[in-house]
């Protein structure tokens, strides 16, 4: 498209426009505009004619969400996934060819285009992996030679690169960590995930001081909560105490604290979901080094817990969406102590200690319905699946 004029982009891509104006907007015009988008991207699934504005629209709202109560509701995961496909159909994962893989009559040539589809599919790339993580499931799309030469392009801005480095190396660590061990979950064993915290740990550690050194605060916050998923494969429930596990505590801690410092100052509502995900990440963190029996600053990370939970307080759209919800459990879980009425779940790669501790939220409640005599014979038949996990989680 040659013009990016508004009355251009209205006429031709409506659902780049109004994508636009919805996640600019406040939350009750939002609330207003979402059935007339939600419509739009319906109707591009069925339309015979897709355009990388079309790519562009799906990642904003992917990253821009609409207020949901329940993350079943919300409708992210599906627009990044189109997102990804619709790439590889117009053949931005090869940006350079000219003899195949052209989109109709808007045609422009290579020379004009080669940047936008390199970074449209660059950021499609990012987005993907980064709502593969917030569901602790594994990524969609295949990396290869040519996407990885793609972060040294000229044309392509050092903070998208930079997010693409931090992507890759964190889908690297959690796939080799999570998704090819012995164990039915896929997780590793403790010893040998232990040894590839550590591998992943310094490359973590190479990757800033060769790529990272001058970074914006978007970036960093991104850096930090990759690193916070490293270290917390270390504080699940089936590890058990070493001196190299206490050193992943220090560290998870660190960074998690690091991450509220940084963030706990910024006007969260017009941040990008990934933000509010990585505060809420950071408190999950929190509360499991909190339980550590070698914790002596409670006072200071129960405050860091609070103030998470102020900020989210003050961007949360209304009393029943997800960010109050994850509030509201983020509050009360470090008062709760793990009943052990159900194994540690372990299933959800980079997420799994967000699921975890939502298993201590759910047994709980439970424990506290019932009789303590009951709990543990009863909850072997509790289907903790068929409880609406998403109505708790702190993903927006």
């Amino acid at each position: 498209m040659t013009s990016r004029s508004p009355d251009h982009i209205y006429t031709k891509r409506p659902l780049f426009f109004w994508a636009i104006c919805a996640v600019t907007s406040s939350w009750t015009l939002r609330s207003q505009l979402e059935p007339l988008t939600k419509r739009l991207v319906a109707e591009t699934m069925c339309s015979v004619s897709q355009s990388i504005e079309t790519v562009q629209a799906l990642l904003v709202l992917s990253m821009w969400p609409f207020a949901v109560s329940s993350l079943n509701e919300d409708p992210s995961c599906y627009y990044s996934g189109l997102a990804w496909q619709m790439c590889l159909q117009l053949g931005l994962h090869r940006p350079l060819e000219t003899h195949s893989h052209q989109y109709g009559s808007e045609a422009d040539s290579r020379t004009e285009h080669e940047e936008v589809k390199i970074t449209t599919w660059l950021a499609a790339f990012v987005v993907n992996n980064l709502q593969s993580t917030y569901r602790g499931v594994p990524p969609a799309m295949l990396v290869d030679v040519h996407l990885l030469n793609a972060f040294d392009h000229p044309n392509v801005d050092p903070t998208l690169s930079q997010l693409c480095r931090i992507s890759h190396l964190l889908m690297q660590s959690t796939l080799a960590i999570s998704s090819n061990g012995p164990t039915l979950s896929r997780m590793l064993e403790p010893e040998a995930r232990l040894n590839m915290i550590r591998h992943y740990g310094e490359q973590f550690a190479a990757l800033e001081a060769q790529y990272l050194q001058q970074i914006s605060d978007p970036v960093m916050i991104t850096f930090l909560t990759s690193r916070a998923q490293l270290w917390s494969f270390a504080l699940l429930g089936d590890m058990s105490p070493s001196p190299e596990r206490e050193n992943c505590f220090i560290r998870a801690r660190t960074d998690a604290i690091s991450l509220i410092e940084l963030c706990y100052p910024k006007n969260l509502s017009i941040a990008p979901h990934h933000v509010r995900w990585s505060m809420s990440f950071s408190a999950f963190v929190l509360i499991r080094v909190l339980s550590s029996p070698q914790t002596t600053d409670a006072e200071v990370l129960e405050d860091m817990i609070e103030r998470v939970c102020q900020l989210l307080e003050v961007n949360s759209s209304s009393p029943k969406d997800t960010v109050k919800k994850a509030c509201d459990t983020i509050r009360v879980l470090p008062k709760m102590k793990d009943r052990h009425l159900r194994a540690p779940i372990l299933s959800r790669m980079g997420t799994s200690i967000v699921y975890d501790s939502l298993r201590i939220w759910v047994e709980n409640r439970f424990y506290s319905s019932t009789h303590a005599g009951q709990a543990g014979a009863t909850m072997d038949s509790f289907d903790l699946d068929g409880i609406d996990w998403y109505s708790l989680d702190p993903i927006l």
